[in-house]
């Protein structure tokens, strides 16, 4: 859905220069609501999903920055210990969303997930999820921003 949006946007302003664009996503605008409804809970749908993508760019960098605090710990070799932190990093996601996952597709999950669904339309189950995904997200930032911080102010001698 963003990227089409985005695509959208790209080829108006390549296409019809930046004059129109106001109206091809006031088009856009209208064409989502007749695709998500008019019910209260799916219009906080899309800038949920933008929250998403700009936490994802947001925990990138700091993921980014927490590997090279850590890997400039070392002595020698730094770069190297910066790559091997941020790939130790990724393992480490893994690990623990793994489970995570596995946990949505148990067998209770499946019970739980028609209940909810039957209150609740398709979307919303879809935006509860992109919530789940929002504090995932969250957490992992605030992690690797406090493993940063601490690192930097510990190590860092800017005398």
């Amino acid at each position: 859905l963003i990227i089409a949006i985005l695509s959208g946007l790209l080829i108006v302003g390549c296409v019809e220069g930046f004059g129109s664009l106001f109206e091809e996503i006031s088009f856009m605008t209208s064409d989502l609501k007749l695709v998500l409804g008019e019910n209260p809970s799916t219009i906080l749908f899309v800038p949920e999903i933008l929250i998403l993508v700009l936490l994802g760019f947001a925990g990138s960098a700091v993921r980014i920055y927490a590997a090279i605090a850590v890997g400039h710990q070392l002595n020698s070799h730094r770069i190297l210990g910066s790559i091997g932190a941020y790939l130790a990093f990724g393992v480490v996601e893994s690990i623990i969303t793994t489970p995570l996952g596995m946990l949505a597709e148990s067998e209770n999950m499946f019970t739980l997930i028609d209940n909810i669904q039957s209150n609740m339309s398709g979307i919303g189950l879809t935006d509860l999820t992109v919530r789940g995904l929002i504090i995932i997200c969250v957490i992992f930032t605030a992690i690797y921003g406090v493993v940063s911080w601490k690192l930097l102010d510990k190590r860092l001698n800017l005398e």
